[in-house]
């Protein structure tokens, strides 16, 4: 069998000081400026996002809000395209 190391309070070995480097939480994830927007959804397409949410065990505002923000990602960068080659 293993032996076992009793744990306790007091230092062990040598010790020294590190400086804190890491940053503030709130400096970690910068907050992006939010809208809030209240859209009417037929019942099929609540149901679907409800059980899509279920699945990737998020809450159903996250999963809409990342659909949508990806939804206006693509048609920017479509924009953008058809932009240059104008």
């Amino acid at each position: 069998m293993k032996r076992r190391t009793a744990l306790s309070a007091e230092p062990r070995g040598r010790l020294r000081v590190v400086q804190d480097t890491l940053p503030h939480p709130r400096e970690l994830v910068p907050r992006e400026d939010s809208v809030q927007v209240t859209c009417a959804l037929s019942r099929e397409a609540a149901e679907f996002f409800r059980l899509e949410a279920a699945q990737t065990k998020l809450p159903v505002h996250r999963l809409l809000r990342r659909v949508l923000e990806a939804y206006a990602s693509q048609c920017n960068d479509v924009a953008d395209r058809s932009e240059r080659s104008d």
